[in-house]
């Protein structure tokens, strides 16, 4: 046996304003409840309604049970810290059809964290996701079928790249997104409804030759009372598109910003202890073994050219990343985890480049005097070969577009201004 607070979702839309959840106890039922079994209970409790003189508190109370079945099958064995309930939703009237919001927020939070939280250091984000079953309303309109699967991918996309707040913002845009397509759709079945002919009010016309062009007489008349519906419904596909271009312009910003930040800490904390720790150790076993004096110039002027060539690659990432006119592109869906291994090889990639560069200038195939090689001008070398990207290139692409300039050329909504217009892919050549 569980227990839930008893649902005030609306018809449509949120909660009921000044209503508290009393708690009620639910039957555990065979298999799990997905979305679609809680979209058929709400259409069975809306039709149920819609009837003159009906009492639909039977059809509300399995609404609810089918609710709280679906929230409590939505956490797994792992997740039984965590409570899962639907903040938001919307019901079609036509067909047994939604779209909801749903939060899982963790309820074992570490004692040390609510003070974090009063002091403004810490901030609980909920995770967010959206669920959907619409195919029963959508026949009719492929189009706006397909932003809704979009709309799954960008929330997938989404779900799995970002982190924290900017995933909350993501998923609630794109709830908002869907809850507005639907709710054109559901505005649709009643503009038809109304457009279409009465029979009564054909007038057939005579038979000639035994046929009759009444059916083709209707036909047309359908097609013009639907013309303006058509071109209506190009002009709302053209919008939300701009919409969605607008949204994933958000995911790839705050991916790539994240993505940074995890490049930047980990090159900072883990790569330089990657050069830094080996170089020390190994300058202090050579020592101690006799193979080398570290007072002699040459051994000095290396691992000088160590840290110079490490420098200059830390300075050369940060430097990009605070120009506004030059692009440091990452791929932000590698993870986390793929960024701050990119991260921490940089400075070592530096440092090899500084040693190899400051060793091919002492040699003849570079023209140098050989009464310039000082060793200022050897460290200098080893900084310009870290921080240099014409040295030592790593090509990155940048994460895949849903939304490609064709999807957006093929629409009819307003045209597509600067902020919204992107290339299908983003290719840049980073210093790694």
């Amino acid at each position: 046996m569980a227990t839930r607070a008893e649902s005030t979702i609306e018809h449509n839309g949120g909660t009921r304003s000044g209503e508290t959840r009393p708690e009620q106890t639910v039957e555990t039922s065979v298999g799990r409840t997905t979305f679609s079994d809680v979209a058929r209970a709400h259409y069975h409790w809306d039709v149920e309604e819609g009837k003159p003189g009906a009492s639909p508190e039977q059809a509300r109370g399995e609404f609810d049970r089918t609710l709280a079945r679906f929230e409590q099958d939505l956490l797994e064995q792992d997740e039984q810290d965590h409570r899962a309930r639907i903040v938001e939703a919307y019901w079609c009237r036509k067909r047994a059809s939604g779209v909801a919001l749903v939060e899982v927020r963790e309820t074992n939070v570490a004692r040390f964290r609510p003070a974090l939280r009063r002091l403004r250091l810490w901030w609980p984000v909920p995770e967010y996701r959206v669920y959907r079953e619409t195919d029963w309303v959508t026949d009719d309109f492929p189009p706006l079928a397909h932003l809704l699967h979009t709309c799954d991918v960008l929330e997938m996309k989404a779900r799995w790249s970002l982190e924290s707040n900017h995933a909350a913002v993501v998923m609630s845009w794109l709830m908002a997104v869907e809850a507005r397509i639907l709710g054109f759709i559901d505005s649709q079945w009643r503009v038809r409804t109304a457009e279409e002919p009465s029979p009564g009010l054909l007038v057939a016309p005579e038979r000639v030759e035994r046929v009759t062009l009444a059916a083709d007489l209707r036909r047309k008349q359908l097609e013009a009372a639907q013309t303006g519906t058509v071109s209506e419904v190009d002009a709302f596909h053209g919008e939300i598109l701009a919409e969605l271009t607008r949204i994933e312009d958000y995911y790839h910003q705050a991916g790539m910003n994240r993505a940074r930040l995890h490049y930047a800490t980990a090159m900072l904390i883990l790569g330089v202890p990657l050069v830094a720790i080996p170089a020390l150790a190994s300058a202090v076993l050579l020592a101690l073994l006799g193979l080398v004096d570290l007072d002699d110039l040459q051994v000095r002027q290396f691992y000088a050219c160590i840290a110079a060539g490490a420098a200059g690659a830390i300075f050369s990432v940060l430097l990009r990343m605070a120009r506004k006119g030059e692009r440091f592109v990452l791929d932000h869906e590698l993870g986390a985890h793929g960024v701050r291994v990119l991260g921490l090889l940089r400075p070592l990639v530096g440092a090899v480049s500084g040693i190899v560069v400051s060793l091919l200038v002492q040699t003849s195939l570079v023209p140098v005097d050989q009464d310039d090689l000082t060793i200022n001008f050897i460290v200098v070398v080893a900084f310009l070969a870290g921080f240099s990207e014409r040295w030592t290139k790593v090509v990155l692409d940048g994460a895949m577009r849903t939304i490609s300039d064709q999807d957006s050329a093929g629409g009819t909504g307003p045209p597509a201004t600067a902020d919204t217009t992107r290339t299908t892919t983003t290719t840049a050549t980073t210093t790694t």
